[in-house]
């Protein structure tokens, strides 16, 4: 799945290297003009869901799907993805930036995908669906008709229009598609997520930071398919109308493994060793600082360091909130403790009255600690990694509101 949102500048760079990764990758396979499609399959046709396991760089990390139609009559073979995009727009890494991205749909041969994704190592699952040759027939058309040029462009949204819930949207539109959501439990977006990230420390760190609590509400069941593993489950557990008697019958008729890397998921551990490298470094201050009245300048040098490290984090993610047209980013409690206003006493230090920086820093250890108080109500928690952080700052905020000068 071509990845979107968003976030911190680190993060940020992180997530375009990841797409632009995607894109290279889907670049050089050899697509196909809508010319060489065939307007339509014989009844002996076959359609696939085809769900590519995580990789190991970055960009691999959600997984992705496409759908293939093979009709051995015609000899057609082809794979339809709808996670490319256009990179020969100049404007991509702003619309990126800003949220407004357009992806497309493209086409290619199945031997070519299939030797892309071995040589990168990258496990492929093929479902096979059982579906009535006038449905095969409404499901083709749709998606040639998709390809066309003037149709292939559709607005990218990382959790409710990409690869995956492109697929699931048209099964459901040209086949009476019936879910069964009585074998899954109800997650948020965030817990969905957490279990493709949690091997990796500064990912998981740079997502936890940049995701507001939008993505802190349940997901449906229908909605778990922005994740392809998440489709593949859905699918393998649907049913459909298959003749005109209503009578129900499995969607998935036959299921096969083309390749397998033998890799999976890392056992979680939410205090990774980022987190405890965090407490070390954020104790061994907490010591050192305690021999350092915040009167010294050296003290107010750290300070001032801490803090407008803090502000600036804030106001990126403030301008994630409210400048940009990334959703996932909106309303996150990572700003009560990486407050944007801290840039002020950063610096303009020695500008501000004692008095002027004592309530500043007094009201800044209030927040501090109604935030560590709130947690319990809180639907987006403190990542690990930052708890540390928050404990330090709630420190040097106490600190420097008894400080007399």
């Amino acid at each position: 799945m071509a990845l979107s949102s968003r976030y911190t500048a680190s993060f940020r760079t992180l997530w375009i290297r990841a797409v632009a990764f995607t894109i290279l990758v889907l670049a050089f396979l050899p697509g196909m003009a809508a010319a060489q499609l065939p307007s339509s399959l014989s009844g002996e046709a076959k359609v696939s869901l085809l769900t590519i396991y995580p990789g190991k760089p970055i960009y691999a990390a959600f997984s992705h799907s496409a759908i293939r139609f093979r009709d051995d009559s015609t000899g057609v073979d082809v794979v339809f993805n709808y996670g490319t995009f256009d990179d020969r727009d100049p404007l991509f890494l702003l619309k990126f930036i800003y949220g407004r991205m357009d992806y497309e749909l493209s086409a290619n041969w199945m031997k070519d995908v299939m030797a892309e994704w071995r040589q990168v190592e990258r496990s492929i699952v093929e479902q096979e669906l059982q579906l009535a040759p006038n449905l095969k027939a409404a499901l083709y058309a749709r998606v040639r008709e998709n390809y066309l040029p003037e149709n292939r462009s559709y607005r990218y949204d990382f959790l409710f229009q990409n690869c995956a819930t492109i697929l699931l949207d048209l099964l459901r539109e040209t086949n009476g598609l019936r879910l069964d959501s009585s074998h899954v439990g109800q997650e948020t977006f965030r817990e969905l997520l957490q279990p493709y990230i949690d091997h990796r420390a500064f990912f998981d760190a740079g997502i936890a930071l940049a995701l507001g609590s939008t993505v802190d509400r349940k997901a449906t069941y229908e909605e778990r398919s922005f994740l392809p593993l998440e489709l593949m489950e859905l699918v393998a557990h649907a049913s459909t109308d298959n003749d005109e008697s209503g009578a129900k019958s499995d969607l998935v008729v036959a299921q096969d493994t083309l390749f397998w890397s033998g890799a999976g998921f890392s056992q979680a551990n939410p205090y990774s060793w980022l987190a405890i490298v965090s407490w070390i470094l954020v104790l061994a201050a907490i010591a050192t600082g305690t021999f350092w009245p915040a009167t010294e300048s050296r003290s107010s040098r750290f300070d001032r360091i801490l803090f407008g490290i803090l502000g600036c984090v804030g106001f990126l993610l403030g301008l994630l909130w409210f400048a940009t047209a990334h959703h996932v980013a909106a309303a996150n409690w990572n700003l009560a403790w990486a407050l944007p206003f801290h840039v002020v006493p950063a610096f303009a230090w020695s500008k501000l009255s004692a008095i002027t920086r004592r309530r500043y820093f007094a009201t800044t250890c209030a927040i501090l600690v109604v935030l560590v108080l709130l947690q319990p109500l809180i639907s987006q928690s403190l990542h690990p990694v930052y708890v540390p952080v928050v404990v330090l700052a709630a420190w040097r905020s106490f600190l420097l509101a008894k400080t007399k000068s």
